[in-house]
């Protein structure tokens, strides 16, 4: 895709953001999924109604809370901003009105400790965007909410299809660890 999507209407997924999600599905059979959740951009939607019809699930729900980052940058070429590191989030490129990671952050572990109490021990996806999802990463993980911490050379973005497994104990305890990544 040329340009960043971000919360543009109209994004679809592409044939091969298809192919990539039915793999992802195949993965999560006889996972014991009960419960999906997704973000209300149509790509997500598109994403998990894939994965609802392959799981057979009956329960689909879409948040606002695990919505793509809000940023002024939304239509921007993705070449123009792979020079700054796709740096939404430093003084010098957000806008006012933009989200922080901290704001990020507080909303999406709005959403988890929402769906942790309604659905505490079953297995519930949430189609999310990269992000969030590696914002969510950073502070399990407890790194600073840094651009490094989530665009780090070591630990590489998070592709299509790729999901991270969050775990939370009887503790309260979280974890995460990728657990499917496309070849």
């Amino acid at each position: 895709m040329g340009i960043m999507a971000g919360r543009l209407p109209g994004f679809e997924l592409s044939g091969n953001g298809i192919n990539q999600i039915k793999k992802t599905a195949d993965f999560l059979k006889n996972k014991g999924i009960t419960h999906i959740y997704s973000s209300p951009l149509l790509r997500t939607r598109q994403t998990a109604n894939i994965i609802k019809q392959d799981l057979d699930l009956s329960f689909l729900s879409f948040s606002k809370y695990i919505i793509e980052i809000k940023s002024s940058l939304d239509g921007y070429l993705r070449s123009t901003l792979l020079k700054t590191n796709f740096d939404f989030y430093s003084d010098h490129y957000r806008k006012n009105g933009d989200e922080t990671m901290d704001q990020i952050s507080n909303r999406m572990f709005t959403f988890i400790n929402k769906v942790k109490n309604k659905h505490r021990g079953k297995n519930v996806i949430a189609v999310s965007h990269g992000d969030p999802i590696m914002i969510v990463r950073a502070v399990i993980l407890k790194l600073p909410l840094v651009l490094n911490s989530i665009r780090d050379p070591e630990n590489p973005f998070m592709k299509c299809g790729e999901m991270f497994k969050v775990t939370i104990d009887s503790s309260d305890k979280f974890t995460i660890q990728k657990s499917f990544t496309l070849d």
